[in-house]
């Protein structure tokens, strides 16, 4: 038997994370000249994130398996979305390496809703264990010192929020990197009111047909767990449950996706006090302008 010619992913959705992105990969799995690698985010090329990678696929065979179903006759675009690319210190590099024609895609939010929405979305996933966001924040300098890190916190990287929250400073490093006609950056703002709008500038970017795509339902929208144990003993397991799953062989029955569906609810999150939010906007605002000047967009609106 002949194997088909690997197929490589040719662009990437590489972060922010709570930036859309997770609406915009869903859009683009249905588009019948797109394919998107059935995991979601892989982080195959953040090698500086290892734990979290081994957590996905740390072989190229691996991640090259992602891709086996997609039909060079019929996908026009081949891609896949990672959210901590963006501020991974090797990831876009790698990606490079792998692919110098390779387009990217960036999705970028205010700094302070982004890291209050990521701080919601790893303390849903167990790997943060405050659920007051301004006591998270207050701990980065002892979690550095690998101190106060939460027992579920596999990457110490992750609940850094600032560093997550400096997008000039990781916008910099990509266009250091890739030449600006191959980097397409999309404002969570403009997503969020006229998303046909920019779904289209994301087709032509990818130069894809466009879709008969009517509405665009609403992704990923905030969560909370029910029972926090529950999520905390599925999302980090002990190694007798793994075995068991693994004897048993009730991994293939979706057991820990139905449980966490079970023991989700839709949640919207109280606002920052304006005290906490100034001081976040003081710690983001040069970062901001640096944005802005890269963008050639006017994001005063951000500091207010």
């Amino acid at each position: 038997m002949v194997r088909n010619k690997t197929v490589k992913p040719n662009f990437f959705i590489i972060g922010a994370p709570k930036a859309g992105t997770t609406a915009l990969y869903t859009y683009l799995s249905e588009h019948p000249h797109v394919y998107m690698s059935m995991m979601k985010e892989p982080h195959f090329f953040a090698t500086d994130f290892p734990n979290h990678r081994a957590r996905c696929c740390s072989t190229l065979d691996d991640y090259l398996k992602l891709f086996a179903d997609a039909k060079p006759e019929c996908h026009e675009a081949v891609g896949e979305a990672s959210v901590h690319y963006i501020h991974s210190a090797d990831a876009v590099r790698n990606i490079y390496n792998f692919d110098p024609e390779a387009k990217l895609i960036a999705m970028l939010r205010h700094p302070a809703d982004l890291i209050y929405a990521f701080h919601g979305q790893c303390f849903f996933n167990a790997i943060e264990d405050q659920a007051d966001f301004e006591v998270a924040w207050r701990l980065q300098a002892s979690r550095r010192e690998g101190v106060n890190l939460p027992l579920g916190c596999y990457e110490p990287a992750f609940v850094q929020y600032e560093q997550i929250g400096k997008l000039g400073r990781q916008v910099e490093s990509v266009m250091n990197i890739f030449p600006s006609e191959q980097l397409l950056v999309i404002l969570f703002d403009d997503f969020a009111a006229d998303t046909p709008a920019v779904y289209q500038r994301v087709l032509n970017f990818l130069e894809i047909r466009p879709d008969a795509r009517q509405t665009f339902h609403k992704v990923n929208e905030s969560k909370q767990p029910r029972l926090r144990w529950l999520n905390e003993l599925l999302y980090n397991r002990p190694s007798w449950m793994t075995r068991l799953y693994e004897y048993s062989g009730v991994r293939g029955y979706g057991i820990k996706d139905r449980l966490l569906r079970l023991n989700t609810r839709k949640k919207q999150r109280s606002s920052l006090s304006p005290a906490f939010r100034a001081e976040l906007l003081g710690v983001f605002r040069q970062d901001i302008l640096k944005l802005g000047d890269l963008l050639k967009r006017d994001l005063g609106h951000w500091l207010s």
